[in-house]
């Protein structure tokens, strides 16, 4: 599996695993299963863990703008929510030097061409990344699925 997600509610936040090539449509798929999800929340904090042989194969700009685009709508409909320059949420990536993290901070740019902030971190470890999110209370063990094969 590609990308493999799910929402936590204790503490709330979104995890998602990719792994292998991962397309812009998978992408789009996960935010509309996102949309769909009664337990997801926009603004839920993201832990996001990038595999070593993590390869988005059509990540060009045109087709980066339209993710972002599907992110809008299907978040927020026609508006862009007032979060008076706050971040939106915060994401951490764990992941091993690669190109997936210069990936995330590139799209992390194209939201904020519609003024959303996203306040991002990457990190080589998950026990950091669980300490900048404030979900010390989570250890390695609540991510055995995301951590298989990392």
């Amino acid at each position: 599996m590609a990308v493999h997600a799910r929402v936590l509610t204790i503490p709330p936040m979104f995890v998602a695993s990719l792994r292998g090539t991962v397309t812009i449509a998978d992408f789009v798929e996960r935010i509309q299963k996102n949309a769909a999800d009664p337990d997801f929340r926009p603004d839920l904090d993201r832990l996001i863990f990038l595999h070593r042989d993590l390869y988005i194969s059509d990540a060009e700009f045109d087709t980066i703008l339209a993710m972002k685009d599907k992110f809008m709508t299907e978040y927020f409909g026609a508006g862009v929510p007032n979060i008076g320059g706050a971040p939106l949420f915060r994401a951490a990536t764990v992941t091993r030097p690669s190109a997936g993290g210069s990936i995330f901070r590139l799209l992390r740019a194209v939201m904020e061409i519609n003024g959303l902030i996203v306040d991002h971190q990457s990190f080589d470890d998950l026990a950091p990344a669980l300490d900048w999110l404030g979900a010390t209370s989570l250890t390695a063990e609540d991510f055995t699925v995301e951590l298989d094969g990392f």
